[in-house]
């Protein structure tokens, strides 16, 4: 007998891949040996696979023929596994989001016309990957209800996006928005002043002193630093809370802006702001004792103090002048000008009085009457005592009134010379003198008391 056996073999299922969409994949089987003859792995097996388009993976399963000429076994991928992989792979695509140009003044659906891209590698059939282009601020997505409160100058992010089609794995480059930055310009007054008030002053308001700023625009989108002139530059300063000269200086400090033009410079940016110390002259008022608001009674130690009313902190220095020279007290009768001037560093002002300082009539006739009182008729010591009388009369202020009236001075002049003449005469003469000094003294109480100056004095001639 001639005996043919069966071939024996072993056939190994291999796992096998495709790509959404693309034709089917031809099953792939090993053999651990050759086939008799122009036999295949399917004239011993027949393979399936789960049914399914979509990508995922899918059992391959085999089945013997039962052909005679081979005594077949199967395996598969894996050695332990009762099938192998038909595993349909999604399908890459890549889109590359198109850079759009634009700039603030564009509205909503002008923009989203603008976006696009370009896709590389099909879409199966029908399928609706649902592709949307989205463009970020700073992190924000834009919407047509945000759009006018975050877009800005500058470079912006524009982002795809898909609905997560499992067949599909979409790559996508990203683009970019440029939007052209706005261009501000200032409407401010180069030089500002204002008057010191106690409260800060507010020189810089965004709202009204830019032009060209979008609805995005916040308090921190502008700002003005402040400085204080000094005699050696500038000192940065938070505000201006005190008289003085100052200047700020407008800066941008959100990145989506720039300036127009004739704003690129600092100095162009700078502005000027004057604060005028507050005028209390009004305030200001001198106390002292006085007769009235210009005439004041001589006694040592007179002074009058300057002081600004309701404020009482304010220094206030005096100035005083005595026929136009400058005195450090009032010493005497006279004329005076008293300065009282404000010393501070938000407050201002100037009061200036003209004071007459009369002599005190009453102590000088005291003195006269007394004198008197101890003259006698014949005293060697007449003369002296008749020069005392005199000197106290030359230093009161009516005393120079009274040379104006019916020659008072001539007359007095007279008896002195007279009496000096006759000094050494007969007590009856030196008497005669004196009465007439009497005489003269009743004339000039007569004057004073005019004056309202003379009160309640008795002389004893």
């Amino acid at each position: 007998t001639y005996t043919i056996t069966a071939k024996e073999i072993t056939l190994t299922v291999e796992d096998v891949e495709a790509v959404y969409g693309d034709e089917d994949t031809e099953f792939s089987v090993t053999a651990n040996t050759a086939y008799a003859y122009s036999d295949g792995w399917d004239d011993i097996i027949t393979l399936e696979r789960e049914a399914g388009t979509d990508a995922g993976i899918y059992k391959i399963t085999a089945t013997l023929l039962g052909n005679e000429n081979y005594k077949a076994t199967v395996r598969y991928s894996d050695a332990v596994a009762e099938s192998s992989s038909y595993e349909i792979m999604p399908r890459k695509l890549t889109v590359t989001v198109n850079d759009v140009q634009s700039d603030t003044k564009t509205d909503w659906d002008t923009l989203i016309g603008k976006l696009g891209y370009e896709l590389e590698g099909t879409v199966v059939g029908d399928d609706d990957l649902q592709i949307v282009l989205t463009v970020y601020v700073n992190g924000t997505a834009l919407t047509k209800e945000n759009y006018t409160s975050y877009i800005m100058g500058g470079t912006h992010e524009i982002r795809g996006s898909y609905n997560n089609d499992p067949n599909y794995d979409v790559a996508f480059q990203n683009g970019e928005l440029s939007v052209t930055k706005p261009l501000i310009t200032l409407q401010i007054d180069k030089q500002q002043t204002f008057e010191y008030s106690g409260e800060p002053i507010r020189v810089f308001d965004w709202r009204e002193d830019i032009q060209g700023y979008l609805e995005s625009a916040t308090d921190n989108t502008f700002r003005a630093v402040y400085y204080k002139v000094t005699d050696t530059g500038r000192e940065q300063v938070n505000e201006i809370v005190s008289a003085g000269s100052y200047v700020f200086v407008v800066e941008i400090v959100h990145p989506s802006y720039d300036y127009a033009d004739d704003f690129k410079t600092e100095e162009s940016r700078t502005f000027s702001v004057t604060v005028t110390k507050k005028d209390v002259s009004s305030q200001i008022s001198l106390l002292g004792d006085r007769l009235q608001e210009n005439v004041a009674v001589y006694r040592p130690g007179i002074t009058f103090v300057p002081v600004v009313n309701g404020m009482d902190e304010l220094q206030v220095d005096l100035a005083i002048t005595l026929n136009e020279e400058t005195v450090a007290s009032i010493s005497q009768p006279g004329d005076y000008v008293l300065t009282a001037t404000v010393v501070s560093e938000n407050y201002q002002g100037t009061y200036t009085l003209n004071l007459k300082v009369v002599a005190d009539a009453s102590s000088k006739f005291t003195q006269l009457n007394a004198l008197l009182g101890e003259y006698e008729s014949g005293d060697a010591e007449a003369v002296v005592l008749f020069r005392q009388m005199r000197e106290i009369l030359s230093g009161m202020d009516e005393y120079d009134r009274m040379q104006d009236k019916d020659g008072t001075e001539a007359l007095c002049d007279s008896a002195w010379e007279e009496y000096l003449e006759s000094v050494n005469k007969d007590a009856s003469e030196a008497k005669g003198a004196a009465d007439y000094l009497a005489g003269l003294i009743t004339a000039a109480v007569t004057v004073l008391a005019a004056l309202a100056v003379v009160k309640g004095i008795r002389f004893r001639f």
